[in-house]
Protein backbone atom coordinates (compact mmCIF):
# COMPACT_ATOMS: atom_id res chain seq x y z
CA UNK A 1 0.00 0.00 0.00
CA UNK A 2 1.13 3.45 -0.63
CA UNK A 3 2.04 5.64 2.00
CA UNK A 4 1.09 9.24 2.90
CA UNK A 5 4.44 10.69 2.39
CA UNK A 6 4.43 9.17 -1.46
CA UNK A 7 1.14 10.49 -2.18
CA UNK A 8 2.21 14.07 -0.96
CA UNK A 9 5.54 13.58 -3.02
CA UNK A 10 3.07 12.85 -5.90
CA UNK A 11 0.78 15.69 -5.31
CA UNK A 12 3.92 17.85 -5.00
CA UNK A 13 5.51 16.48 -8.69
CA UNK A 14 2.49 16.86 -10.42
CA UNK A 15 3.43 18.77 -13.79
CA UNK A 16 1.31 21.99 -14.13
CA UNK A 17 1.79 25.00 -16.40
CA UNK A 18 2.60 27.78 -14.67
CA UNK A 19 -0.58 29.48 -15.16
CA UNK A 20 0.24 31.66 -12.08
CA UNK A 21 3.11 33.94 -14.32
CA UNK A 22 1.19 34.60 -17.40
CA UNK A 23 -1.37 37.62 -17.30
CA UNK A 24 -2.63 38.00 -20.82
CA UNK A 25 -5.95 40.22 -20.95
CA UNK A 26 -9.31 38.35 -21.62
CA UNK A 27 -9.65 37.31 -25.23
CA UNK A 28 -13.46 37.12 -25.04
CA UNK A 29 -15.77 33.68 -24.48
CA UNK A 30 -15.43 30.27 -25.63
CA UNK A 31 -18.46 28.26 -26.04
CA UNK A 32 -17.32 25.94 -23.19
CA UNK A 33 -18.85 24.75 -20.45
CA UNK A 34 -18.47 22.79 -17.49
CA UNK A 35 -21.86 20.65 -16.09
CA UNK A 36 -22.53 20.26 -12.29
CA UNK A 37 -20.95 16.48 -12.78
CA UNK A 38 -17.84 17.83 -13.70
CA UNK A 39 -18.52 17.26 -17.48
CA UNK A 40 -17.12 19.26 -20.06
CA UNK A 41 -18.72 20.20 -23.11
CA UNK A 42 -17.82 22.69 -26.03
CA UNK A 43 -20.47 24.35 -28.58
CA UNK A 44 -23.16 21.86 -26.57
CA UNK A 45 -21.75 18.46 -27.08
CA UNK A 46 -19.47 16.67 -24.41
CA UNK A 47 -16.10 16.69 -24.92
CA UNK A 48 -14.95 12.63 -24.61
CA UNK A 49 -11.18 12.64 -25.14
CA UNK A 50 -10.20 12.57 -21.26
CA UNK A 51 -6.65 13.82 -22.46
CA UNK A 52 -8.34 16.65 -24.00
CA UNK A 53 -10.14 17.69 -20.72
CA UNK A 54 -7.18 17.12 -18.51
CA UNK A 55 -5.23 19.41 -20.70
CA UNK A 56 -8.04 22.01 -20.15
CA UNK A 57 -8.57 21.83 -16.49
CA UNK A 58 -4.97 22.00 -16.44
CA UNK A 59 -4.81 25.92 -17.29
CA UNK A 60 -8.14 26.81 -15.63
CA UNK A 61 -8.02 29.68 -13.41
CA UNK A 62 -10.69 31.46 -11.81
CA UNK A 63 -10.99 35.15 -11.00
CA UNK A 64 -13.55 37.13 -9.60
CA UNK A 65 -16.18 34.14 -9.78
CA UNK A 66 -15.22 33.56 -13.13
CA UNK A 67 -13.43 31.24 -15.21
CA UNK A 68 -11.14 31.16 -17.28
CA UNK A 69 -8.70 29.02 -19.84
CA UNK A 70 -5.42 30.95 -20.36
CA UNK A 71 -1.90 30.27 -21.87
CA UNK A 72 0.72 32.93 -21.82
CA UNK A 73 -0.81 34.86 -24.99
CA UNK A 74 -4.91 34.21 -24.40
CA UNK A 75 -7.02 34.42 -21.56
CA UNK A 76 -10.78 32.93 -22.50
CA UNK A 77 -14.21 32.98 -20.29
CA UNK A 78 -16.03 29.92 -20.17
CA UNK A 79 -19.03 28.60 -18.12
CA UNK A 80 -19.04 26.48 -15.10
CA UNK A 81 -22.23 25.26 -13.50
CA UNK A 82 -21.36 24.59 -9.59
CA UNK A 83 -17.33 23.75 -9.49
CA UNK A 84 -14.49 23.11 -12.23
CA UNK A 85 -13.79 19.58 -10.29
CA UNK A 86 -15.76 16.89 -9.22
CA UNK A 87 -14.55 14.55 -6.29
CA UNK A 88 -15.47 11.07 -6.99
CA UNK A 89 -13.40 8.97 -4.84
CA UNK A 90 -11.76 8.90 -1.17
CA UNK A 91 -9.29 6.28 0.11
CA UNK A 92 -8.00 6.56 3.48
CA UNK A 93 -4.15 6.26 4.12
CA UNK A 94 -2.51 6.88 7.58
CA UNK A 95 -5.92 7.93 8.89
CA UNK A 96 -5.93 10.82 6.24
CA UNK A 97 -8.53 11.01 3.79
CA UNK A 98 -6.99 11.43 0.49
CA UNK A 99 -10.15 12.59 -2.44
CA UNK A 100 -9.66 12.05 -5.91
CA UNK A 101 -11.29 13.99 -8.75
CA UNK A 102 -12.61 12.88 -12.36
CA UNK A 103 -8.77 14.00 -13.63
CA UNK A 104 -6.79 11.85 -11.15
CA UNK A 105 -5.90 14.85 -9.16
CA UNK A 106 -5.65 14.03 -5.66
CA UNK A 107 -5.98 15.79 -2.44
CA UNK A 108 -4.98 15.15 1.17
CA UNK A 109 -7.85 16.46 3.48
CA UNK A 110 -5.45 18.61 6.10
CA UNK A 111 -6.90 21.69 6.98
CA UNK A 112 -10.90 23.28 7.35
CA UNK A 113 -9.11 25.91 5.11
CA UNK A 114 -9.59 23.59 2.23
CA UNK A 115 -13.24 22.32 3.56
CA UNK A 116 -16.19 24.93 2.70
CA UNK A 117 -19.66 24.34 1.35
CA UNK A 118 -21.47 25.56 -1.70
CA UNK A 119 -25.13 26.77 -1.79
CA UNK A 120 -27.36 25.33 -4.46
CA UNK A 121 -31.10 25.88 -2.85
CA UNK A 122 -32.43 27.21 0.27
CA UNK A 123 -31.57 24.21 2.06
CA UNK A 124 -29.31 22.30 -0.01
CA UNK A 125 -25.10 22.15 0.53
CA UNK A 126 -22.51 20.74 -1.28
CA UNK A 127 -19.38 20.37 0.28
CA UNK A 128 -16.04 21.43 -1.75
CA UNK A 129 -12.37 20.88 -1.48
CA UNK A 130 -9.64 23.11 -2.72
CA UNK A 131 -7.79 21.74 -5.42
CA UNK A 132 -5.14 24.41 -5.85
CA UNK A 133 -4.93 27.47 -5.20
CA UNK A 134 -8.39 29.21 -5.82
CA UNK A 135 -10.20 26.32 -7.57
CA UNK A 136 -12.06 23.82 -5.90
CA UNK A 137 -14.12 20.46 -6.58
CA UNK A 138 -17.17 19.60 -5.01
CA UNK A 139 -17.99 16.05 -3.91
CA UNK A 140 -20.21 13.60 -6.12
CA UNK A 141 -23.36 13.11 -4.59
CA UNK A 142 -22.47 9.47 -4.83
CA UNK A 143 -19.35 9.81 -3.11
CA UNK A 144 -21.12 12.07 -0.69
CA UNK A 145 -23.46 9.48 0.28
CA UNK A 146 -20.72 7.29 0.90
CA UNK A 147 -19.35 9.06 3.14
CA UNK A 148 -22.20 9.58 5.30
CA UNK A 149 -22.81 5.79 4.59
CA UNK A 150 -19.50 5.28 6.75
CA UNK A 151 -20.40 7.17 9.63
CA UNK A 152 -21.58 5.12 12.85
CA UNK A 153 -25.36 5.60 13.93
CA UNK A 154 -24.55 7.74 17.02
CA UNK A 155 -22.30 10.12 14.81
CA UNK A 156 -22.89 13.57 14.32
CA UNK A 157 -22.33 14.43 10.45
CA UNK A 158 -18.56 15.09 11.10
CA UNK A 159 -15.56 13.17 9.06
CA UNK A 160 -12.06 12.96 10.22
CA UNK A 161 -8.75 13.40 8.74
CA UNK A 162 -5.67 14.47 9.84
CA UNK A 163 -6.48 14.34 13.31
CA UNK A 164 -9.19 17.04 12.60
CA UNK A 165 -13.03 16.93 12.21
CA UNK A 166 -14.70 18.24 9.21
CA UNK A 167 -18.44 18.80 8.89
CA UNK A 168 -20.41 16.99 6.19
CA UNK A 169 -23.33 20.22 6.38
CA UNK A 170 -22.79 23.60 7.33
CA UNK A 171 -24.88 23.44 10.46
Amino acid sequence: MISLSEIEQQINQQSLPPVEKWNPSVCGEIDIKIDSNGRWYHEGSEIKRPELVKLFSSVLITENNEYFLITPVEKVRIQVELTPFVFSQVQTVEESLVFEDLFENKVILKDLSQWSFIQLGQDHWVPQIQLRGNLWGALSRQLFFQLVNQLQDDEALMIQSSGKMFPLSPE
